[in-house]
């Protein structure tokens, strides 16, 4: 997705423009999941993690200072959604990060 359509969507989202969120969200969907799966490793813990993403990107979108940096807050999003619904230590994340 680029800059200025992702930013003509977020301003739209913030209007409460429930579709361009929607359309906002899937195009970030399958790289939200991509990063659960690498560190949850379980399809249904990723999908929680990915609809709790959703839902607090809704609810927290007024607070995106700069809407270009959308997807960057978004990732910070999903990250602390994983890390905080995985059990594996950060010992064990780190392996699998020097694995990549």
């Amino acid at each position: 997705m680029k800059i200025d359509e992702t930013t003509k969507l977020v301003k739209l989202a913030k209007r409460h423009d429930k579709l361009a969120f929607a359309e906002l969200m899937q195009g970030h969907m399958q790289e939200m999941y991509k990063v659960g799966l690498a560190i949850l490793m379980n399809d249904e813990d990723v999908a929680d993690a990915v609809s709790e993403t959703i839902l607090n990107c809704f609810e927290k979108l007024n607070t995106l200072r700069e809407d270009k940096y959308f997807k960057t807050w978004m990732t910070e999003q999903n990250t602390h959604t994983i890390l905080r619904r995985s059990s594996a230590t950060i010992e064990t994340m780190l392996m699998m990060l020097q694995g990549s």
